[in-house]
């Protein structure tokens, strides 16, 4: 499977051309395999490889395209016209053998399906090496219009695989739309023919192509030729010249000239009489860059802080380092004891202190310590570490033979929140969906109760499961009446490079009883709040997420979730790390059966303090001096 991802679009089912009971991207893996054997893995790799999600009421249905080359693609249109000659020669030498297979019955149904795209702009290039995507589809609203079928193959694929006669359409609607003179691919008429009555004659099971209609050969076969040894039909009678003037024929030339120029501007390339299938995107590029050039601003100002604390900071006799603000760099306040002397309440290792939500570095989450109801129904205090490994979960999604992760938190009874691209794919394709967590003895079935995504599309990209088991607490969400930038924050979650190395979660997959991989979590700070769309607001901060992370909770020191890690984006110099904010996490929830509790307080958090490194402290003046073993060197 192609490993390097490309880009999403959202696409209308009615325009996926059919093979039977399956569409055409359904069988790449054969399209693939074909080319491979038939021509090579050039021409094999031209097709990038889709994974296709169908969509339902509140999403519409989109394929995320896959390829084995790695890096950024772009349309091979936005190129410089000087880069575009290699890469469009490259295309046409070695989409040029796809001639001589459509000229194979067995065959041609699939590849011939396969030659059809969308939109002029869907060959795009990674790394000078051209891609197509958006193949096997084209308008469904072009029907069984021939002419208007051959002007668009001409203005897509046929640009660089020209033919007498477009894939699976009569003879005579090649001509005039991009199609090959008559002499560059052999017998190209037949072969035209023959992949038509190819597509008629064949069952659904067989691969007869389906999906946009496309009509067989005017009149059929029986149409082509009298029967065998009938006489032919008489010629119709001519018909009575009549005489008309000149300035009659006038009307008819106007009429003539202005029908020719509006079909040559239909042929354009680009020429569109209705919109396209498109889904206007609510998260937009300019909201993007937008968001890139705020974090850009944030992560300076950071940086200048940074580097003055480090310049401030000064190392205290009892080894404590203390930053310009008066605290140490995780919040706490020192010691108010002078060394040596009976610490006072609060001043001791293990005691329980307030520390400043925003310190320059986060906490260890083992030594904040956070309300929590116990067994009995007390108020008690935990752990961060402990609140948050109660009440994360790893979101098991199983298409096929395909398993993927990601991970989920729970807002309510038997509730888990997670994103919508974790489980899309296996909620849409008759998949299952389980949640795992080291409370339960064997992955538990989830329902998907509510799902809202794609992000790009729909503003969100969340998805509420439900399990039996509700024995798990649920996360407090934190609704800032203030900014969090600069707000210290753990990400939790189970990311795939970890679990890949994890035996805990090889044992689950083997069906152990009680296996359960270790919870990763990591710590940050917010940077930036911003708002991508009119209801997408994400926090870009620094707690590193991975694959696998996505539907995790990121907390804030109080134990409160603050966001849904849904999304990264990798630069050269940097990894940006997204989550969605909590507020647009509530309003997804509003209707369902999840209630959590709501709090706007800002966090105070509680650290117990840790043991000090004491730096060698000098005798005081009175003291007698410690007997030294003989030999040992004295100090000046």
């Amino acid at each position: 499977m192609a490993s390097h991802f490309l880009t999403k679009t959202q696409i209308a089912l009615e325009n996926c051309l059919r093979l039977g009971e399956d569409t055409v991207l359904e069988r790449h893996a054969e399209l693939s395999a074909l080319l491979q054997q038939r021509v090579g893995g050039q021409t094999a790799s031209l097709f990038a490889e889709p994974l296709l999600s169908r969509g339902n009421d509140s999403a519409p249905a989109s394929v995320s395209w896959y390829s084995e080359h790695d890096g950024k693609p772009r349309p091979l249109t936005a190129l410089p016209v000087g880069a575009r000659g290699a890469i469009e020669s490259y295309l046409s030498d070695n989409l040029a053998p796809l001639r001589a297979l459509l000229d194979d019955p067995e065959v041609a149904p699939l590849l011939g399906a396969a030659l059809w795209q969308m939109d002029p702009n869907d060959v795009v290039v990674v790394n000078s090496r051209p891609i197509l995507i958006n193949w096997g589809m084209r308008p469904a609203r072009l029907g069984a219009d021939t002419s208007a079928l051959a002007a668009h193959y001409g203005a897509t694929l046929g640009r660089f695989l020209p033919l007498a006669t477009p894939p699976g359409l009569p003879p005579a609607a090649g001509r005039g739309s991009g199609a090959a003179p008559a002499g560059l691919a052999m017998a190209t008429g037949a072969v035209a023919a023959g992949t038509a009555a190819t597509a008629a004659a064949a069952s659904p099971e067989a691969g007869a192509v389906t999906g946009p209609e496309t009509p067989p050969p005017v009149g059929g076969a029986a149409a082509a030729a009298p029967a065998a040894g009938a006489t032919p039909p008489p010629p119709p009678p001519a018909a009575a010249a009549s005489a008309l003037p000149a300035a009659a024929w006038i009307p008819l030339v106007v009429l003539l000239v202005l029908a020719s120029v509006v079909l040559l501007w239909l042929l354009l390339p680009g020429t569109r009489l209705f919109a396209e299938n498109r889904v206007v995107p609510a998260v937009t590029d300019e909201s993007a860059v937008a968001l890139a050039e705020q974090v850009n601003r944030d992560l300076a100002a950071r940086r200048a802080a940074l580097e003055a604390a480090l310049a401030g900071a000064t190392c205290r006799p009892d080894g404590t380092l203390v930053i310009p603000d008066g605290r140490t760099p995780d919040g706490l306040l020192p010691p108010a004891t002078a060394p040596g002397a009976e610490p006072a309440p609060g001043d001791a290792p293990g005691d329980r202190t307030e520390a400043a939500p925003d310190a320059l570095l986060p906490t260890n989450p083992a030594r904040v310590q956070v309300p929590e109801t116990g067994a009995s129904g007390e108020l008690e205090t935990a752990s961060l570490l402990d609140v948050i490994e109660s009440r994360t979960v790893l979101v098991l999604a199983k298409t096929g033979n395909r398993l993927s992760n990601g991970s989920g938190f729970v807002v309510g009874p038997g509730l888990i929140m997670t994103n919508h691209h974790v489980i899309a794919d296996a909620a849409q394709g008759g998949g299952t969906v389980a949640v795992a967590h080291q409370r339960f003895p064997q992955p538990v079935p989830a329902q998907v109760l509510r799902m809202q995504g794609p992000l790009e599309a729909q503003g969100g990209d969340y998805a509420l499961l439900r399990i039996a088991d509700t024995s798990l607490p649920a996360f407090e969400v934190h609704l800032s009446q203030s900014t969090l930038k600069l707000t210290n924050v753990i990400a939790a979650g189970f990311p795939g490079d970890v679990l890949a190395t994890d035996s805990g979660f090889d044992r689950l997959l083997r069906g152990t009883p009680g296996a359960m991989p270790q919870l990763t979590v990591t710590d940050g700070a917010v940077s930036t709040e911003q708002a991508l769309a009119l209801a997408t607001n994400v926090l870009v901060h620094s707690a590193p997420l991975s694959k696998g992370n996505s539907g995790g909770p990121l907390v804030d020191l109080c134990g409160r979730v603050v966001g849904i890690n849904t999304f990264v984006r990798a630069g050269a110099l940097r990894t940006l790390n997204f989550a969605l904010a909590s507020g647009d996490i509530l309003g997804f929830l509003d209707g369902t059966p999840a209630a959590p509790a709501v709090v706007a307080e800002r966090c105070a958090p509680v650290v117990t303090r840790p043991a000090p490194e004491l730096a060698e402290v000098a005798p005081a003046p009175d003291a007698a001096p410690a007997a030294t073993p003989a030999g040992t060197p004295q100090g000046n």
